[in-house]
């Protein structure tokens, strides 16, 4: 071997493993002052409320992380739960992936870690925030009517925020609402009725802190009124709208309902009526229907009445109305209809059953249903506004009314001889809720 080249590879070498020397001995001697890691968060990687998909790992936030030696992460508190990163250890630089939870809440949330470095941790932690979701406030009714003898009934609260109640208004002594639960609310009209007229006030759900702008108000009525059915008694599982039954469920007839149920005294001669909750429904697809109320024993002898109601079309989820826009009421027993709301025009006729099953021919009122007497899912699509409207309100007035009368509701073209089949097979289902007597 050339004796130059030889000394020069020795040469080389020795240089070489200087510097590994050099090196190692670096590295031995970082003290924990000269330790540090940097994690190059901006307000770009604020975790959006709607969260970060961890399911796919493409999908992650992707963060720079630059240390000095083998960096550890550790959560801090038991409260990030909703929050991952991967990986949560490594050595020097190197890349984070992101990935969280949605947040369903009303206000923003931290995770917070701890970040060590060769295992010294180091003084600053890491915090990563999420944003809120949009506020939001619902109720399942914004209206609670009671009976004149008092009574008791619930509202369901579904929101993401914290919320406070309180009752106003000049009657609102004669309420006393109460929560066990962020889920629920329970109302109490205090005593009977004696006043002569009905008892008003108002409760009023709001949001707390940041969020005291989202409110909402249920107007409280106790009915001077001498018979009144909200169908607070009714349950189904179909759910609340008009325009939607819940997945997998199905709406029950009255032949299937409980004895409890049935107790009430609603009938339908072709059975075409259905329980929803708080409200009733009668017709189905291609029939019409019919509905009787209960005999109402709290009438005693004769009486002139005013009697009331809401109803509602059938709108579908997409918003097409039912073909058939308007439906008939009618007396079986005592009582004459000397009047009508203004949706109304009497001289309609129709036949119906007596107890004893004899055909009768009814006096009758056609009344139309307006435009603000259908169900919304576009402008209201937890259906409780529209049952307040004006044009969902139907009334009668009826001279010489008994214990012995029933007020029928018939819809549709078809009759009670052919179990109510409409032709064409048109579609003309209703709903009714709030029935109330009052004697003039």
């Amino acid at each position: 071997m050339n004796t130059r080249n030889f000394i020069r590879h020795i040469y080389i070498a020795v240089i070489l493993s200087g510097i590994c020397i050099t090196s190692c001995d670096s590295d031995d001697a970082i003290s924990a002052d000269s330790l540090y890691y940097n994690i190059e968060l901006s307000s770009d990687y604020l975790i959006p409320s709607k969260g970060i998909d961890p399911t796919s790992y493409g999908n992650g936030k992707k963060v720079i992380i630059r240390a000095n030696g083998h960096w550890t992460i550790e959560p801090v508190g038991d409260d990030t739960g909703w929050m991952k990163i991967y990986p949560m250890e490594g050595d020097d630089d190197g890349w984070l992936r992101l990935y969280a939870d949605e947040n369903t809440r009303a206000s923003e949330r931290t995770a917070e870690y701890m970040i060590s470095v060769n295992g010294i941790p180091q003084e600053e932690t890491l915090t990563i925030t999420q944003a809120p979701a949009q506020p939001f406030l619902n109720i399942s009714t914004s209206a609670l009517t009671f009976k004149r003898i008092g009574g008791e009934l619930s509202v369901i609260v579904d929101t993401n925020v914290d919320w406070e109640y309180n009752i106003d208004g000049e009657d609102a002594s004669r309420f006393v609402a109460t929560s066990s639960d962020m889920a629920s609310l329970t109302v109490k009209a205090i005593g009977v009725n004696e006043t002569g007229a009905d008892i008003s006030a108002a409760l009023i759900l709001r949001g707390t802190g940041d969020n005291s702008s989202v409110n909402r108000v249920i107007s409280l009525t106790q009915l001077y009124a001498t018979f009144f059915d909200d169908f607070s008694w009714l349950k189904s599982e179909a759910g609340v709208l008009g325009w939607k039954i819940a997945t997998g469920k199905k709406e029950v007839r009255i032949d299937q309902w409980s004895a409890e149920e049935k107790g009430h005294g609603w009938t339908s001669l072709s059975t075409w009526l259905y329980s929803r909750t708080g409200f009733i429904k009668f017709g189905k697809g291609g029939y019409g229907g019919d509905v009787a109320s209960p005999y109402i024993s709290e009438i005693s002898g004769s009486a002139d009445v005013t009697i009331s109601w809401n109803a509602l079309g059938y709108v579908t989820a997409k918003n097409v109305h039912d073909d058939i826009d308007y439906y008939f009421v009618g007396i079986l027993g005592p009582g004459n209809i000397t009047g009508t709301s203004s949706n109304g025009t009497s001289g309609a006729t129709f036949i119906y059953k007596d107890s004893d099953g004899e055909s009768v021919m009814l006096n009758a009122v056609r009344f139309e249903l307006g435009a603000g007497a259908w169900f919304d899912p576009v402008n209201d699509p937890t259906g409780t506004e529209v049952w307040t409207s004006a044009t969902s309100l139907f009334s009668i007035n009826v001279e010489g009314f008994t214990s012995e009368s029933r007020v029928v509701f018939v819809t549709g073209t078809g009759s009670v001889d052919n179990a109510y089949q409409n032709s064409n097979s048109k579609n003309s289902r209703l709903f009714v809720d709030n029935f109330k007597i009052v004697e003039n």
